[in-house]
């Protein structure tokens, strides 16, 4: 590849501007590259040009650049954990601007090159027995009060409600068939799709929009869209592509606190909704198209790249150039830690593994960070736990945290 191709990738993914095909070249080639000392020198060149919005002495910058070269020298040599799963910390401009500056307060290894396990520690040094990755689970709740445990069900038809068919795909998704006679049923008929803790779910509605839901999450929605309007209601996490029908806008109603509840509308777009109950704020991010949120007399239009949230005392703030990856993460299987906090990260991982967590003491730590969900917990243990910032014992499924 030219050098100044190579120049110019690495400064977009320095800058955090890098398109998906330009992250997959860079990738191709740092997996190709016979000379390690290549993308070392590249690097360091790139290193001395980025601009972070505060400087540290030259001499602290430099030591940190070759330590984390000096480290992937040392790991080199094994760039997956046994699994064939490779781990690694993704490189963002926050973190080089972090590591540049001195802000970087734990002590995180990362690459963006071939990655490699992260160190065993004592507290945390193998599998964790009984505790497994998430999947494909959740419970329909039928009109008349039926249920049905989706995961323990075979592909095919699972039955009508109203004029609709509901049919479980081999691709663990749940998609409902409205029947083309165009017949509604004479009363409403709702559904309900819940995930529980470790558990994900797809599902496509009647009107042919497509949700899928993270763990400890659900959807109520009607088994046949009438009226001028398509509304449903959502808890927890959801991603959202919402099928384009002119004139009959689809809108969520978030059931969150009452101080942090509100109402989205849309017409055919993507974007993501966080509102768990237990968590201090709830969040919406589009990602394309155009939605307006709504709560009592407040409303904005929102435009792609941009965040709205509102906190337990009712605050709204609005986000511009939203890190979109980040936020859909759970969606394409991965953990994507963004300077998050011990607690935030924490919920997150018992969400997914369905375990308790204990705090031993107060932690005040934040990671950078990805990994996929598919990982054993203990992978992702060690990889918290390499920062020195935080510490972990397990016994069943709790999870005690200490400094």
């Amino acid at each position: 590849m030219p050098e100044d191709r190579i120049i110019y990738l690495l400064h977009q993914l320095f800058k955090n501007k890098s398109t998906p095909a330009e992250k997959e070249e860079l990738a191709l080639w740092i997996e190709a590259s016979p000379n390690n000392e290549e993308w070392e020198s590249h690097l360091k060149r790139i290193w001395e040009q980025f601009d972070p919005q505060e400087a540290m002495d030259e001499t602290k910058a430099n030591e940190l650049l070759e330590a984390i070269i000096n480290k992937d020298k040392e790991t080199r040599t094994s760039s997956t954990d046994g699994s064939g799963r490779p781990l690694g910390m993704r490189l963002t401009k926050w973190l080089a601007a972090a590591v540049i500056t001195g802000l970087l307060i734990t002590s995180i290894v990362f690459y963006f090159r071939k990655t490699a396990p992260l160190p065993k520690t004592d507290l945390v040094h193998a599998p964790v027995n009984g505790i497994k990755p998430g999947g494909n689970k959740a419970i329909l709740t039928l009109a008349n009060g039926s249920v049905i445990v989706l995961d323990s069900m075979g592909n095919g038809s699972l039955g009508m409600q109203g004029h609709t068919k509901i049919v479980k795909l081999d691709n663990n998704q749940l998609v409902y068939k409205a029947s083309k006679s165009g017949e509604s049923p004479k009363k409403a008929l709702y559904n309900t799709i819940a995930t529980p803790n470790g558990g994900q779910y797809k599902i496509v509605l009647p009107d042919g929009s497509t949700v899928w839901l993270n763990a400890a999450s659900s959807i109520r929605f009607p088994i046949s869209f009438t009226g001028k309007d398509r509304e449903i209601e959502m808890r927890g996490e959801a991603y959202f592509e919402i099928a384009k029908q002119p004139g009959r806008p689809f809108i969520i109603k978030i059931m969150a606190p009452s101080a942090m509840g509100g109402k989205i509308e849309v017409l055919g777009t993507s974007f993501n909704i966080s509102a768990y109950q237990d968590e201090s704020a709830v969040s919406t991010t589009l990602l394309e198209g155009s939605l307006r949120w709504q709560k009592g007399n407040e409303s904005i239009v929102m435009e792609p790249g941009e965040r709205v949230i509102v906190n337990e005392k009712g605050k709204t703030s609005l986000l511009k150039g939203v890190n979109t990856d980040e936020v859909i993460a759970w969606k394409n299987g991965l953990f994507n830690f963004e300077a998050s906090d011990i607690q935030i990260v924490m919920r997150e991982i018992a969400r997914w593994y369905d375990i308790e967590v204990y705090y031993k003491a107060p932690v005040s730590a934040h990671f950078m960070g990805t990994i996929s969900r598919q990982a054993d917990i203990s992978e992702v243990l060690r990889m918290l736990e390499s920062t020195g910032e935080v510490h972990f014992s397990v016994e069943g499924r709790k999870v005690y945290v200490s400094p």
